[in-house]
């Protein structure tokens, strides 16, 4: 693990959290990955993915979903089913 978590927060067995800043209020479920974003106030399923998403606040990422590509300074917020995938840009 690379990164910086702040609490409360809940990182679940297996999870990878790579040059991110998890919290606060999150939960990372098990089998996770999270790379180069930060993430507050909300809550990863298990096996869901993030990859360079500068802010994502106040969402929920269903199982086995991605979000990828959002460097701005925006807050995205986002309700992700399972099994999805959902590319932000500006």
């Amino acid at each position: 693990m690379r990164g910086k978590l702040q609490g409360p927060c809940s990182v679940g067995s297996g999870a990878q959290i790579v040059d991110s800043k998890i919290g606060p209020n999150v939960a990372v479920g098990d089998a996770c990955r999270t790379e180069g974003s930060q993430i507050r106030s909300s809550i990863l399923m298990d096996e869901a993915c993030t990859g360079h998403v500068n802010m994502l606040c106040d969402s929920i990422v269903g199982r086995r979903s991605r979000i990828a590509s959002a460097s701005t300074d925006v807050c995205y917020t986002a309700l992700v089913g399972d099994d999805s995938f959902v590319s932000l840009s500006q």
